[in-house]
């Protein structure tokens, strides 16, 4: 069965936005679950040594984070989603203590014959600065 766009659950330039504030137990926390031992995430006083001065997130955490919103709100909907291919720039640190807002916004929708292939452009940001920038491609299932 082929579905029509006018069906698609979401629409161009829809734009979805959450917020993550991590502290440093939580960044800590996700580097060791990733597996990533760079003393950045790690090591609260070699971290506070470096220009950064304080542990920061690593980027697949951050990155994960921020990609998890796509299927968390599809599947809101009552669609299943799989994703098909992200893109992730890393422009700042993600900082412990901090709020960050994130977001995503639909750039294109096609109908891929069951499912509906959707474009998404989004990133993160924290104090008017933006950490992360990222796109994004997913399938969303038909019923």
């Amino acid at each position: 069965m082929m579905y029509r766009m006018d069906e698609c659950p979401v629409r161009i330039g829809l734009r979805i936005e959450d917020e993550f504030r991590l502290d440093a137990g939580a960044i800590i926390g996700g580097a060791r679950l990733l597996g990533d031992r760079n003393p950045l995430h790690n090591d609260p006083d070699a971290a506070a040594r470096t220009h950064f001065g304080s542990l920061i997130a690593c980027g697949p955490h951050a990155a994960g984070l921020h990609a998890c919103m796509l299927p968390t709100y599809v599947t809101g909907l009552g669609f299943g989603v799989v994703g098909v291919d992200f893109t992730i720039r890393y422009l700042r640190p993600v900082l412990p203590d901090v709020d960050h807002t994130m977001w995503w916004t639909v750039d294109d929708t096609e109908v891929r014959g069951r499912n509906w292939q959707v474009s998404w452009s989004g990133g993160v940001e924290a104090n008017g600065a933006r950490c992360i920038g990222a796109t994004g491609l997913i399938l969303i299932l038909g019923p």
